[in-house]
């Protein structure tokens, strides 16, 4: 792994459309922590291991990776909650972290040879997140968009 290329623009543009589609419990966990941290919300980090370097792969190996991430987020001691990542023709699942700062979770996608990640700033007072599209080789914003949860 760890082989990470550069996206084109319109894969850019491509992942800037995915739809998040968290679970019960991952809204649930995210509220609580919001209600923790009053005054500032929480932020959730979304990961996927699926299609390495946004090249399709077979749902067997596709499978294999998830298990691979889902461990190592694990043996660090995260509680991931699952998230469903993509579009109306393609959905992949991804996890969904709360305790990684932006830079280690680009760390993680690019350990599990990602383009990008998501981070989601929850916020305390509506129902709804901003979520930024972020690449994992440099840590910067690609998108910025409102979503609901």
């Amino acid at each position: 792994m760890n082989h990470t290329t550069e996206a084109t623009p319109d894969v850019w543009d491509y992942y800037a459309t995915t739809e998040l589609h968290l679970t019960g419990p991952t809204i649930q966990q995210a509220r609580r922590r919001r209600t923790q941290q009053a005054r500032y919300g929480t932020t959730i980090h979304v990961i996927s291991a699926y299609n390495p370097n946004g090249e399709p792969r077979d749902a067997a190996e596709n499978r294999e990776r998830d298990a691979d991430l889902h461990a190592l987020l694990l043996i660090a001691k995260l509680a991931p909650a699952r998230v469903m990542a993509g579009h109306d023709d393609h959905y992949e699942p991804s996890w969904a972290t709360f305790e990684l700062s932006r830079d280690q979770a680009c760390v993680i996608g690019r350990a599990v040879d990602q383009h990008a990640i998501f981070e989601l700033n929850v916020h305390q007072t509506e129902p709804a997140a901003t979520r930024h599209l972020v690449r994992c080789h440099d840590h910067q914003t690609i998108d910025t968009r409102k979503i609901d949860l």
